[in-house]
């Protein structure tokens, strides 16, 4: 009888400790599965973040872009002006050299 008593409480220490570890396994997956929860949620923020950041950059080359544009155009304007000046400048001498000879 005494060695059934042993058997039992060995039995029971077993069953005990296996209970244990399945209580502790079930918590660790438990815990991965919300760990997972959270990185997916984390992976799916820097993804939105991601997304909106690259518009953002397309946005401001196209900005760039144009702001390029319009700087080629008002140094095109400012060449423009100088050769304009330079045009109208020969014209005047050429008129002021006329009046002279006219005078003479």
């Amino acid at each position: 009888m005494r060695e059934h008593c042993v058997m039992t409480d060995i039995s029971d220490n077993l069953g005990n400790e296996i209970e244990s570890k399945v209580l502790l396994l079930l918590k660790k997956l438990k815990d991965s599965e919300s760990e997972k929860e959270n990185l997916q949620a984390e992976i799916k923020r820097l993804k939105d973040e991601l997304r909106e950041a690259h518009a953002e950059l397309v946005g401001l080359q196209k900005k760039y872009d144009n702001l390029q544009l319009a700087h080629a155009s008002i140094h095109l304007s400012k060449n423009d002006v100088k050769t304009a000046r330079k045009r109208m400048t020969d014209i005047i001498q050429k008129v002021d050299y006329c009046i002279a000879k006219l005078s003479e």
